[in-house]
């Protein structure tokens, strides 16, 4: 472990000044959403940038920690990206402090706006959902850094994703276990494995006048594709369970898009698997959704996520065309 790691904003800035990388004159401004990093933005005269470190306790209400060195992972991958990846861009790397973990990246300023509030707020643009396919398939046709690969990053991926949230809910309602646990078998046991981001949501999109950004690499591993897949799936669809109508949602559509344009290498059907499991995890794992605040939202959300975990469906298409069809 690192001999200190920063668990406020002031000791990261103390850190950063004792390395001389943060001036007197340096104006800094907290970020929000920095559940597993303390994330700022340093304005300086020069162009502003990012400075982040991953937290070793997450900030939920639930107890769950990680190794804060994931964050050096984060800079091997961005390095290696060198800002893009297919038509889908990513943050420059300028500085890696070894110990403690702390990365300085590039900045997005406005008008750069977060796809996940442009999704609440009923604007899907599907020129998004098309850039953000690409990418995805790039990424899953790219190699790994060798310094990526291996068990290290499978390690990581349990902790930050199949414990809090596949094994929570296994273990939070028991009727999903079998499911739950044939599905984590076979995503670990994937072969060969595909370079994965991990995080792949809209909270961790950048909506901008050319390309859209994907931030937050700190899960990255060599691993199974179709958890990206339905990490994103997963994400549109519950945010279409806040509306009534769900066949009409324009949501539901780009994740019809998203499904008929990544062309990568996830099979199709774990992917329905696997955003149904991370639709369940978002409503009974470590770190749940906001935005489903009524009982018939939670109601809705679960019967899909349920249906697509258990229902045997070969592709998201075959759900959605059910879906459709009771409703019609």
């Amino acid at each position: 472990m690192p001999a200190v790691v920063p668990d406020s904003l002031d000791s990261l800035l103390a850190v950063l000044r004792a390395a001389g990388r943060l001036g007197d004159a340096s104006s800094v401004r907290p970020l929000p959403g920095g559940v597993s990093s303390i994330i700022a933005v340093l304005d300086e005269d020069t162009a502003p940038r990012v400075v982040k470190a991953a937290r070793r306790r997450l900030d939920v209400p639930q107890h769950w920690t990680a190794d804060p060195r994931r964050a050096l992972r984060e800079g091997i991958c961005l390095a290696a990206l060198g800002g893009a990846i297919g038509p889908v861009r990513v943050p420059r790397l300028y500085h890696v402090h070894p110990d403690p973990p702390i990365l300085e990246l590039e900045w997005f300023g406005p008008p750069a706006a977060n796809w996940k509030g442009e999704l609440l707020g009923g604007l899907v643009d599907g020129d998004v959902v098309a850039a953000l396919a690409a990418g995805m398939t790039a990424l899953h046709r790219a190699a790994i850094p060798a310094q990526l690969d291996g068990p290290a990053g499978v390690r990581l991926f349990e902790k930050l994703r199949l414990a809090p949230y596949y094994r929570a809910v296994a273990a939070a309602q028991p009727r999903y276990a079998p499911a739950l646990l044939a599905l984590i078998d076979e995503c670990l046991a994937v072969r060969p494995p595909y370079l994965v981001h991990g995080d792949f949501t809209p909270k961790n999109v950048l909506v901008t006048r050319a390309a859209p950004v994907l931030l937050d690499w700190e899960v990255v591993h060599g691993g199974d594709p179709a958890f990206d897949l339905g990490m994103l799936t997963a994400h549109l669809l519950l945010k279409a369970s806040r509306h009534p109508a769900l066949p009409a949602s324009p949501l539901l559509a780009a994740a019809s898009q998203l499904a008929a344009s990544y062309s990568g290498p996830a099979d199709p059907g774990r992917a329905v698997r696997h955003a149904g499991a991370i639709m369940l995890a978002r409503l009974w794992g470590k770190s749940t959704v906001e935005y489903l605040a009524s009982a018939a939202q939670r109601a809705a959300a679960a019967a899909i996520g349920e249906r697509a975990l258990v229902g045997g469906y070969p592709s998201l298409d075959a759900l959605l065309a059910e879906l459709d069809q009771e409703e019609t």
